[in-house]
């Protein structure tokens, strides 16, 4: 179970997901779909500044915001697998015609999103109050996301020309570690030093 866990969890590590999200961006870019780009790279950078300035505010200061311990660093693969996973969902969503197609469509995202999130504490590496904070960071993304796009016709061939690039990202990415967590716990150290950090 725990190996099964680790391996769906990797679908939300950021070595995975900002690629992914770049090559949507730059899709979307060259298919000239202009403010779609703006509100997809506006909704996956709020989701990445977001979660930087948690994890660091938690790492520095984390026992005087949260005393009983249950939120230390909030869960940034429930936050961008949210925000990324969710933001493409919407818009697939955008460009299906057939409401059975869209249903589907939304339960696989929530699927996705879902494992991923419940996956983070099967392995031991958040509580259930970090996934939380996750989510709701990665929700408010997806809110941004779809309140800032218009509804872009793609045309099949895009989305499956789109859907083959992701996969093939997929395919050469997953299982890859990003060590940005690390980075900020040290960045987070040299702020605690600094007592004004904490006021």
């Amino acid at each position: 179970m725990y190996q099964a866990a680790n391996w769906i969890t990797d679908f939300g590590d950021s070595a995975l997901l900002l690629p992914i999200a770049a090559v949507c961006f730059f899709a979307l870019i060259y298919w000239r779909a202009h403010r779609t780009a703006f509100a997809w790279a506006v909704a996956i950078g709020l989701c990445g500044m977001s979660m930087i300035l948690l994890k660091l505010g938690m790492h520095a200061c984390g026992q005087v915001i949260v005393s009983d311990g249950s939120i230390t660093s909030p869960s940034g693969h429930t936050a961008m697998s949210t925000s990324v996973y969710g933001a493409l969902t919407v818009l697939l969503i955008s460009n299906l015609d057939r409401v059975w197609t869209r249903i589907v469509t939304a339960l696989l995202g929530l699927l996705v999103i879902g494992a991923i999130a419940v996956s983070r504490i099967m392995v031991l590496a958040h509580t259930p109050q970090e996934v939380v904070v996750g989510l709701a960071v990665g929700i408010v993304c997806i809110g941004v996301f779809a309140l800032g796009h218009r509804r872009s016709r793609l045309g099949k061939t895009r989305l499956l020309r789109l859907g083959g690039i992701i996969l093939i990202t997929l395919v050469l990415l997953h299982g890859q570690r990003s060590n940005a967590e690390i980075l900020l716990i040290q960045l987070a150290g040299l702020l605690r030093g600094n007592i004004s950090a904490c006021g």
